[in-house]
């Protein structure tokens, strides 16, 4: 895929997004603060397309692994990867990619119930590589204390809920933001 400038500004202005994301955040115990990086995971998919939207993650990742303090509570470093919070980061490239892919197959065959479910199965899967790499480095530090129920406890239940609400937001915005973004051209 080659980027054109217009496809590389609209990638850094969603690793700048997801990076602000990351400064409203709330540290809650485990670890795990609840911030707004989901829902620009899931927009940038959305809007960007699988391609773009996995590419401007990747960025905030890269740029997050080089230390530049993008990631929530103003960290950065290459030891993130030892953090429980990396493998959420890591879910948001997959997030945003799976988004915009189910958004591209919707768009071709005029299907706005890909629309509806995009960003949900892009937050389930964000959770499925987050919940299991929390569980395996806070383990190595607390043993046999770290159950799958505990992993759960901390990176899933104190923020589905608002993550669901994160998602509904991103599928109103959709139907709204999509037709505008393809009468300007920055959809093709």
């Amino acid at each position: 895929m080659k980027l054109s400038i217009k496809d590389m500004v609209l990638c850094a202005v969603f690793a700048a997004l997801i990076s602000i994301g990351a400064f409203v955040s709330i540290p809650l115990p485990g670890g795990v603060p609840f911030s707004l990086q989901p829902f620009f995971a899931m927009l940038a998919g959305a809007i960007l397309g699988s391609k773009r939207g996995a590419i401007s993650m990747t960025v905030y990742t890269l740029m997050g692994l080089v230390g530049l303090p993008v990631f929530s509570n103003g960290t950065g470093g290459f030891g993130m990867i030892f953090k429980p919070t990396f493998g959420y980061i890591l879910g948001f490239i997959v997030c945003a990619y799976v988004v915009g892919l189910i958004v591209e197959k919707s768009r071709e065959k005029g299907f706005n119930a890909g629309l509806v479910i995009a960003p949900f199965v892009g937050l389930i899967l964000d959770y499925i590589i987050g919940v299991p790499y929390l569980f395996v480095v806070l383990k190595a530090t607390m043993g046999e204390a770290m159950t799958p129920s505990v992993a759960l406890a901390y990176g899933f239940w104190p923020f589905i809920i608002l993550d669901l609400v994160k998602a509904a937001i991103v599928v109103t915005m959709l139907f709204s933001i999509i037709p505008r973004l393809e009468r300007e051209g920055i959809l093709a």
